[in-house]
């Protein structure tokens, strides 16, 4: 048994950031059938969230998302107990990978509460997240444009920008916190090749973490909307995330049957 946890972005939806202009939602349409063959039982779970609050009112609001998602998780975990010893494999995109990433480092830091959780984590696929200076820079210096072109609806206040510049102190801790506190966890990262307007948002300079555990690849004809979203027919471009996720799901199974690997758990509403 499998649980994967879609996170969505700044302006995103539990549903609709991954749906397909046919309407096709992948997460529930297309990743259960990847494991019809297999004996593996795949629950796949949105987290909905306020982005609006979360990425404009500061940088803190950030880290109480964050909790919000890992105690939702933790009690998923309480409420059903066939979910304990669950693998999670966490799909984010945009700045939902900040999310994650931070939910992480507070089971992290508060392993007491949350060891459970951490030991079940076994990757992540990050699509179209920004890891890095360049892509953080580009966020901050053209940020009214960016959130426009994406639909978003609303742009973020100075605590906002502030947070997402390369030298931001937090966005510096988050990042390096998350890389060091990564190790055990595959990661598998995505970017795009096509420009939402007149902006590359996060290319591969940016989407790369540069960690021995990370696998990085394009989605063609992809721009920073449309990586995480396929049709019905779209087989190309899903297979390129439906194969990271398989082989992730694959590898979680592996490292359960091993004592030396931990295990963790599963969330929120399904997709």
């Amino acid at each position: 048994r499998i649980s994967i946890i879609a996170v969505h972005g700044l302006g995103g939806h539990w549903t609709r950031t991954w749906q397909a202009p046919d309407g096709a939602i992948w997460l529930r349409e297309r990743i259960p059938r990847l494991f019809a063959d297999t004996n593996v039982v795949c629950r796949v779970r949105s987290f909905g969230y306020n982005s609006a609050f979360a990425f404009t009112k500061g940088e803190t609001d950030i880290a109480g998302c964050a909790k919000d998602l890992i105690d939702r998780i933790s009690l998923m975990r309480r409420t059903d107990p066939e979910h304990v010893a669950r693998p999670i494999i966490f799909v984010a995109h945009s700045l939902g990978g900040l999310v994650v990433k931070e939910a992480l480092n507070i089971a992290w830091i508060r392993q007491s509460i949350y060891d459970d959780i951490l030991a079940n984590v076994k990757g992540c696929v990050f699509m179209g997240v920004p890891h890095h200076g360049a892509g953080i820079a580009r966020w901050a210096k053209h940020a009214t444009q960016i959130l426009r072109i994406a639909s978003l609806g609303f742009a973020g206040n100075a605590n906002f920008l502030v947070t997402l510049e390369p030298k931001s102190p937090e966005w510096l801790r988050i990042s390096s916190d998350f890389v060091e506190r990564g190790k055990d966890i595959s990661f598998r990262t995505f970017y795009e090749t096509e420009r939402t307007g007149n902006i590359l948002v996060v290319d591969r300079a940016s989407a790369a973490m540069h960690v021995p555990n990370e696998q990085v690849f394009a989605v063609p004809g992809s721009n920073h909307r449309t990586i995480c979203q396929f049709s019905n027919l779209d087989n190309e471009r899903f297979s390129l995330v439906g194969d990271a996720v398989l082989g992730l799901v694959q590898t979680s199974r592996k490292g359960n049957d091993a004592s030396s690997r931990r295990e963790r758990a599963t969330i929120i509403p399904e997709v």
